[in-house]
């Protein structure tokens, strides 16, 4: 048997219930991120102050949901990407 490798049947599943405790994590983290983020959340988020975001957010993209501001966590980190500058090479 070249080439092939014996895994004993319980390290086998030992292995199969680790990889299914780790997708229930991934999962319920994902769940857990709220898709719109609010202003203080975005200022947070961009080391930046409220006012510094609500001046800026026509450039990240917004919508007002009962007076507030609010926007889309992917509107965010893509605003974040277009607008880093990535360092020179030497």
């Amino acid at each position: 048997m070249n080439g092939v490798t014996i895994i004993e049947t319980d390290k086998l599943n030992a292995l199969f219930e680790q990889m299914e405790q780790m997708i229930a994590y991934v999962k319920a983290a994902t769940q857990k991120t709220p898709s719109l983020l609010t202003t203080a959340q975005v200022a947070e988020r961009m080391g930046l102050s409220v006012s510094t975001i609500e001046r800026i957010k026509s450039d990240i993209g917004y919508a007002t949901i009962g007076g507030r501001y609010m926007f889309k966590r992917t509107d965010v980190e893509a605003h974040i990407e277009e607008n880093y500058t990535r360092r020179k090479a030497s």
